[in-house]
């Protein structure tokens, strides 16, 4: 089963601040009479920013399927064997290892033994009980203000 990844208001903003400055980065050339290829060399490095991160959207998502976890993020993926699966912290944002994710409050999968993964599915409750049906042996953590 897939589950696509939850896009919250941070990752929205960020996109939003990047156009509003590429626009009026844009507007300030034109007034400064910058030369064209200027224009076009500015356009095409701030085309490609947005671009990339627009492409995060659709393709940040985690499949289920049979025991296994992939999680996958651009051209980054991830395998995850589920019965490798010790710990899920559900709810936390503060986190500094491999990010898969579109939001800010997420899951650490805690697998093997000292690896770890934070994701954000947009149903959470519903991608642990997966996770927990094939693999009872996994240990919840809930943080009493997950998203």
């Amino acid at each position: 089963m897939r589950y696509k990844s939850r896009v919250d208001w941070f990752f929205k903003s960020a996109i939003a601040l990047i156009v509003i400055s590429f626009i009026s980065g844009l507007i300030q050339m034109k007034l400064d009479n910058e030369s064209t290829s200027s224009l076009v060399l500015f356009s095409i490095v701030m085309g490609v920013v947005v671009l990339f991160l627009f492409s995060l959207i659709p393709t940040t998502y985690y499949d289920i399927k049979e025991d296994q976890l992939y999680c996958r993020s651009l051209f980054f993926r991830k395998k995850v064997p589920i019965n490798s699966i010790r710990k899920v912290d559900v709810g936390n944002s503060l986190y500094a290892g491999m990010k898969m994710s579109l939001a800010l409050k997420g899951i650490i999968v805690h697998f093997n033994k000292y690896d770890e993964i934070y994701i954000s599915p947009e149903n959470q409750q519903e991608f642990v009980q997966h996770l927990v049906k094939i693999n009872p042996q996994i240990e919840l953590i809930e943080n009493k203000k997950s998203a």
